[in-house]
C-alpha cells in the first residue's frame, strides 16, 4: 500500500497517521508484495510476496522458506506480536487493515507466544530488539532480561483486558533435552521457530498450543539443508493444517538490486540457496536446471481438451508412483497429480487411480462417467510384466511398456526443464505433487564409492520412484503420436 492508500484504509489524516506510527509501529508495518515475472537467473517465474504469507496462514503450521534478507524473519516478528496482542488490539486492527488480512485468522485478546532462536546471542541480535521496535511505546510494556543469556520476556498491557500479552524469547543451543523440558507446562497461542530447530522441541511446543488452538510458524534459509522438515512439512499431504510459502531475496523491494547481482549472480547453486531458499545438494544433481521458483506452480483447472497421460513406477514395499501429465497447446507438459504410496496391493493402487479420475465401480469393474478423465496413454515399468498384465486384465488400467533407456529419459526431462525462446519452461509441476518436487533435490549421479565402479554414469537408486515415472512420461510424450 502507498501512504495515501493507508490513510484511506484507516480513515486517518496525516497527523493522526504519524501519531499512530509513533505509538505502535506494528500498526503501520506493511508487508511487501511483488507482481509480474522476472528472474535474476534469466528464466521467468512468479514473484513472491510477504502479504501472501499473512493472508494464508496454516491452522497449525506455516512454513516460510526463503533466501537471506528475503523478509521471512520480519514476517515471523510481526505475526509474533500480532498473535500476542490479539486481533482486537488497536494496533493489530490497523495491521490487518493495512495488509488486507482477515482479522479472524488471529484470535482476539492477549495471550502468551514464544519465539525460538538457535542461540541466546541470535535471540538478542535478531529477535528481542527488533520485536521491541514493533511494540507500543506508551509505557504499557514491561521487560525482563532483555540482554540476558537465558530466557527473556516482555509483558504488554492491553486495552480492555486485565490479562497481559506475553512474549517469551527462548533458544535451544546444544541442550535439546533441556530446551524440550522447558517447553512443558504452558499454554501458548503461537510458537515461532527461526531457522531449523530440533523436531523434539517443535513437538513439545506443539502440545503447548493445543488448549488455545494455536499454531506454529517456521522461518528458515536451508543453508545446511531443511532436515526433518522436508519429511514433515514439504512432503505433507494434509494441506488442511499446513501452509508452505517461499520468499525470494530479489523480490524484497528494500534491497538494492546491484548488491544481489554483485554478490551471488555468478554461482547458481549458491544463489538458489541464498536467494531462493531452495534445498539443493552440494553437487551431482541429475537435473541442476530444476528450480522450484521456475518449475513449480499452484494448481489450476486443466482444460478437458488437453491430452492427458499417466506413467507408473511399480513398488510394493517400496513406493508405487503414478504421475499424471497434461500437454498444453504450447507444448508445455504439466504434471498435475501424483499417487505415491508404499505397502499397498496392486488392487488398492488401481482403485485409487480410478477413483481419482472420477470413475464409478459397477460390480467388479470400473466404468467411466460423464466427468471422468480420458487418458490418452499410460506408460509403465516394463520390468514388472506381471503387474502390467494384472493392471490390464484385472483392474482396467491399460498401460504399455515404458522405454527404460535411462539416459534417453533423462534427456527428455532435461529438454523440458529448459526454457523456450520466450523463456517458458517445457515442464511444470503442480505443488500438490510434493514427492515429485522433493525427488528433484535428491536425484543425483552415482559415484564409484557409492554404488559400483561399473555404473558411475547412472543416477543413484535411492528415492527415485517419481523420477523414474517422470522419465517414462517425458520420454513417452516426446514419442507419442
Amino acid at each position: 500500500m502507498t501512504d495515501e492508500e493507508v490513510l484511506d484504509a484507516l480513515a486517518l489524516d496525516t497527523a493522526e497517521l504519524a501519531e499512530l506510527a509513533e505509538w505502535c509501529p506494528l500498526a503501520l508495518w506493511r508487508a511487501w508484495h511483488r507482481e509480474g515475472v522476472e528472474d535474476f537467473l534469466g528464466t521467468p517465474r512468479k514473484r513472491t510476496s510477504q502479504r501472501a504469507v499473512l493472508r494464508d496462514l496454516g491452522p497449525q503450521y506455516t512454513v516460510v522458506v526463503g533466501g537471506n534478507r528475503s523478509g521471512k524473519t520480519e514476517i515471523g516478528r510481526a505475526l509474533l506480536v500480532a498473535h500476542a496482542l490479539g486481533s482486537d488490539h488497536p494496533a493489530v486492527v490497523c495491521f490487518c487493515a493495512v495488509n488486507d488480512v482477515d482479522p479472524a485468522t488471529i484470535p482476539r485478546g492477549p495471550a502468551t507466544v514464544w519465539a525460538y532462536a538457535i542461540t541466546a546471542s541470535d535471540s538478542i541480535r535478531y529477535h528481542r530488539h527488533d520485536v521491541k521496535r514493533l511494540l507500543p511505546r506508551d509505557g504499557s510494556t514491561h521487560w525482563w532480561a532483555l540482554e540476558g543469556k537465558d530466557e527473556a520476556r516482555v509483558r504488554i498491557d492491553c486495552p480492555g483486558y486485565t490479562e497481559q500479552a506475553e512474549i517469551v524469547f527462548k533458544s535451544v543451543g546444544i541442550h535439546v533435552e533441556e530446551a524440550r523440558q522447558k517447553a512443558q507446562g504452558a499454554k501458548i497461542r503461537l510458537g515461532w521457530h527461526d531457522e531449523l530447530q530440533p523436531e523434539e522441541v517443535v513437538d513439545e511446543v506443539g502440545v503447548r498450543t493445543w488448549d488455545l488452538q494455536g499454531r506454529q510458524i517456521f522461518t528458515l534459509t536451508p543453508v545446511k539443508g531443511i532436515g526433518w522438515m522436508r519429511r514433515r512439512f514439504l512432503l505433507a499431504t494434509d494441506w488442511t493444517s499446513t501452509r508452505v510459502h517461499h520468499l525470494h531475496t530479489e523480490d524484497n523491494p528494500y534491497l538494492p538490486r546491484e548488491v544481489i547481482d554483485r554478490e551471488l549472480r555468478g554461482d547458481r547453486r549458491r544463489a538458489l540457496i541464498r536467494l531462493h531458499g531452495e534445498d539443493v545438494p552440494a553437487e551431482g544433481l541429475v537435473f541442476p536446471a530444476f528450480a522450484r521458483s521456475t518449475h513449480v506452480a499452484r494448481p489450476y483447472e486443466i482444460p478437458r481438451a488437453w491430452p492427458r497421460f499417466r506413467a507408473i513406477d511399480f513398488g510394493t514395499r517400496n513406493p508405487f508412483c503414478c504421475l499424471w501429465g497434461a500437454l498444453a497447446p504450447s507444448g508445455q507438459l504439466v504434471i498435475y497429480r501424483e499417487h505415491y504410496q508404499a505397502e499397498w496391493t496392486l488392487r488398492q493402487h488401481s482403485d485409487a487411480i480410478h477413483q481419482i479420475e472420477g470413475r464409478k465401480r459397477d460390480g467388479v469393474r470400473w466404468v467411466p462417467t460423464e466427468t471422468s478423465e480420458r487418458i490418452e496413454q499410460t506408460w509403465a515399468d516394463p520390468e514388472d510384466a506381471q503387474s502390467m498384465l494384472a493392471l490390464r486384465r484385472e483392474y482396467d488400467v491399460y498401460a504399455v511398456p515404458a522405454d527404460k533407456a535411462i539416459h534417453a529419459g533423462i534427456d527428455a526431462v532435461a529438454e523440458r526443464l529448459a526454457p523456450d525462446v520466450e523463456g517458458r519452461p517445457g515442464l511444470v509441476i503442480f505443488d500438490c505433487c510434493p514427492r515429485t518436487i522433493e525427488e528433484f533435490g535428491a536425484y543425483v549421479w552415482a559415484t564409484r564409492t557409492y554404488e559400483s565402479r561399473d555404473a558411475p554414469d547412472l543416477p543413484r537408486k535411492i528415492g527415485d520412484h517419481a523420477m523414474d515415472a517422470l522419465r517414462y512420461l517425458c520420454h513417452g510424450v516426446r514419442r507419442y503420436g
